[in-house]
């Protein structure tokens, strides 16, 4: 797997491999063995000490190349200082992009924010409820609102927000008496108790949720994704929608700006590299993906450009809920982060076609 080339948990590999002399290294995209589960690599090493320069290809296709060691030897590019930081395999020019960025940003992970993951109920079909069952339940008792709540899945995720599908979550938390509180609900739960006794993730009784420290933040602000995706898409909520365990969600400060960053051309092009992928060339969008994240700080100099920003974001959100086109105004907040770092146009030309790569199609949806 090449995984462990980006992802936290292969910070100890990279330093131990790092150590001795890496003569190769080929990163086999998802077009290149069909049926595997995970992109892999090929990685040469010499048992010898000392940090060395290492050639280094990325195959994104067989139909790329005819013949592997020609295709290595016309287009692999040299990498050095190969350490327990990422290893990315990129150009001169791509790495040049990436330390202009590095410059004037800070890493996700040291901005106020927090990430969690989406609700595990661990029994959907019971806890998760369409909107006949829930007029069902509340016409019988009104007071089960109480503990049913509006939850989002990864698929009803869009740039800036959600199109809710109607699907809600009872959320009898962690100990909630709901036999005695609660008897409608309890009533509909008591179907599919034999299955919700089986369950690892339960709480005080069957009925009850798992214990989780983070219920309370699903009512704050947020930004919302889909967990592993073809298509990043990163909405903006600050309705109080819970989110089930397909998406994850981030609070904190900032909120409306990151989200800009991060449905950007240009913070996708970065999470394009960083995120580790399943076989099927879905990103997997995880704490350890989005952490390494470099996002422009915000500076007396450019904070009238993040206030543009954050305003055209507000008019997007406005426009999502009329079931409005918004792709104009996504360009124009592409345009201000180039303004913003002061990138040229072969910079914004090399974001564009690093994105035609890595989408194909989806680039154009």
């Amino acid at each position: 797997s090449n995984k462990w080339m980006r992802a936290g948990y292969g910070k100890i590999l990279r330093e131990f491999f790092s150590k001795y002399k890496v003569i190769s290294l080929i990163e086999l995209g998802p077009g290149v063995f069909k049926n595997a589960t995970v992109d892999t690599n090929i990685i040469l090493i010499k048992n010898k000490k000392g940090n060395y320069n290492t050639k280094a290809l990325k195959l994104q296709s067989m139909d790329t190349y005819n013949n592997l060691i020609d295709e290595f030897k016309s287009n692999s590019i040299t990498i050095s200082n190969l350490s327990s930081n990422s290893w990315n395999i990129l150009t001169e020019e791509e790495n040049s992009l990436i330390s202009k960025i590095d410059s004037v940003s800070k890493p996700l992970k040291d901005w106020n924010i927090k990430i969690y993951r989406g609700i595990l109920t661990g029994l959907n079909e019971a806890f998760i409820i369409d909107q006949t069952t829930y007029k069902k339940i509340v016409s019988i008792d009104t007071s089960s609102k109480n503990i049913i709540e509006p939850i989002l899945q990864g698929k009803d995720i869009i740039k800036y927000g959600y199109k809710w599908n109607d699907i809600y979550l009872i959320n009898t938390r962690f100990d909630l008496n709901v036999q005695k509180k609660y008897p409608t609900v309890y009533e509909h739960l008591k179907k599919y108790e034999k299955d919700a006794k089986k369950r690892e993730d339960q709480g005080k009784n069957w009925f009850n949720l798992r214990a989780c420290d983070y219920y309370e933040d699903f009512k704050k602000e947020k930004i919302v994704w889909k967990r592993i995706g073809s298509v990043l898409r990163f909405g903006y909520d600050n309705k109080g929608y819970y989110g089930q365990d397909s998406t994850c969600i981030m609070t904190g400060d900032n909120l409306i700006y990151l989200c800009a960053y991060m449905n950007s051309k240009i913070g996708q092009m970065l999470l394009f590299d960083k995120a580790p992928k399943t076989g099927t060339g879905d990103l997997i969008v995880s704490v350890q993906a989005l952490e390494p994240l470099l996002i422009p700080v915000i500076t007396k100099e450019n904070q009238n450009i993040v206030k543009k920003i954050e305003a055209i974001v507000k008019e997007i959100i406005k426009k999502n809920e009329l079931g409005k086109k918004t792709v104009e105004l996504e360009v124009e907040i592409d345009n201000l982060f180039y303004q913003m770092l002061e990138l040229n146009s072969q910079e914004i030309e090399l974001i564009n076609e690093k994105m035609k790569t890595n989408l194909g199609r989806r680039y154009y949806e």
